[in-house]
């Protein structure tokens, strides 16, 4: 799923562990309750994403852009070098 296309997609509770999401345009997904255990969402565009809930962990998110989202979960876990704008 490189670079796949899932503007305003309803994933809620969708199991998207070690999915290659490299690239992907996530902009408005609800994405709430999503398993994206292991997944790698390496330059992936998650402006205005709901990720309340997702589990993250050990999730790649190098380059990943996250502006405008909704979020509530531990990103203690997670392989970060994301863009969050201040």
């Amino acid at each position: 799923m490189r670079k796949a296309d899932l503007r305003l997609a309803n994933l809620r509770g969708a199991n998207l562990s070690q999915v290659n999401l490299i690239g992907a345009d996530l902009r408005y997904a609800d994405l709430t309750g999503v398993n994206l255990t292991d997944a790698n969402l390496s330059r992936a565009n998650l402006t205005g994403a709901n990720l309340s809930q997702a589990n993250l962990s050990g999730a790649k998110l190098t380059g990943a852009i996250f502006e405008h989202i909704e979020i509530d979960v531990d990103l203690s876990q997670v392989n970060r070098h994301y863009t969050i704008p201040n």
